[in-house]
């Protein structure tokens, strides 16, 4: 089994240095493709109605929040772990 480089000074230089690929914006300077994002506050605050309203605008590919230009539908993983399943789909209907 090959062993690990070893990170030295030099590679981690050559490596901030080195062109990078920069991630596209899904929403005009809001958020990056390719990220995950964990919201918390306290209870009744509203970030289920919030992060639900995003996931379906993003992944229909409308503006996000009727404001922020989303440049095409989207894959959109979105993990709710505080209701039950039934509750979610009652609110995507209404929305």
């Amino acid at each position: 089994m090959p062993l690990a480089t070893p990170l030295t000074g030099q590679l981690l230089q050559d490596t901030v240095n080195s062109p990078q690929e920069k991630r596209k914006f899904m929403a005009e300077g809001f958020i990056k493709e390719k990220t995950c994002i964990i919201i918390c506050a306290d209870g009744g605050t509203g970030k289920s109605t919030i992060s639900l309203q995003a996931a379906l605008q993003f992944s229909c590919g409308v503006p996000l929040f009727g404001a922020l230009e989303v440049e095409r539908p989207y894959k959109v993983y979105y993990i709710q772990k505080e209701r039950a399943a039934a509750e979610i789909y009652e609110r995507i209907e209404l929305m």
